[in-house]
């Protein structure tokens, strides 16, 4: 399968499900087409098939979020390697933690590990935008994703210093933004109470 058609998959298919990012405005589609470019970006770092690399990063969250399965992928002409990147990069319950037996099967390729890598800068790169918004809506959450990036996905890049450093950068803006960030929320919060009482 080539990149551009993955593509048009992701489009149609996170948008037939109404999805959006966290902000509830952003179409969802704008998520791995960061993902993508980021594999591009990264590319120099792990050297490998660029094409394979985006096909996955256009459709790495499809088996988790929408209707479409596996065999759909294959009808519509993924490879069988590019589906394994896809497969890797898929939580068996999406709505429960990740697993330790998920981030292996993430560590046994090089491949799946550029696209996790592309994945979640782009999820930090997201949560630095809501940071810096006037009034955050969930800090917290952001903190814990920073955190739980650092305590899970770091280890899986100890012998990819440069990928580890992508993650490393982004982390270190997160928790740069949060301190003021919960101190915005809170003042928002407080006079949000202050004006309920008042009326």
């Amino acid at each position: 399968m080539k990149q551009d058609f993955a593509h048009q998959i992701a489009f149609i298919a996170h948008t037939a499900c109404g999805q959006y990012r966290a902000d509830g405005v952003t179409p969802y589609i704008r998520h791995p087409e960061r993902v993508a470019l980021l594999t591009r970006e990264f590319y120099d770092y792990l050297p490998g098939n660029r094409n394979d690399r985006e096909v996955a990063a256009y459709l790495h969250d499809v088996l988790e979020d929408t209707k479409l399965t596996r065999d759909h992928l294959l009808d519509l002409g993924i490879t069988d390697y590019q589906l394994d990147i896809v497969e890797r990069l898929t939580k068996e319950k999406p709505n429960e933690p990740a697993t330790d037996e998920y981030y292996q099967r993430i560590a046994e390729s090089n491949d799946a590990l550029l696209v996790k890598c592309a994945d979640r800068c782009a999820n930090l790169e997201d949560a630095m935008l809501e940071l810096n918004a006037k009034v955050p809506k969930e800090p917290g959450r952001w903190g814990r994703y920073a955190e739980k990036t650092v305590t899970r996905i770091l280890p899986l890049y100890a012998t990819l210093p440069q990928l580890r450093a992508e993650l490393e950068r982004r982390v270190e803006w997160i928790k740069k933004a949060l301190p003021a960030a919960v101190e915005r929320r809170a003042d928002f919060v407080a006079r949000r109470r202050d004006e309920h009482a008042r009326s």
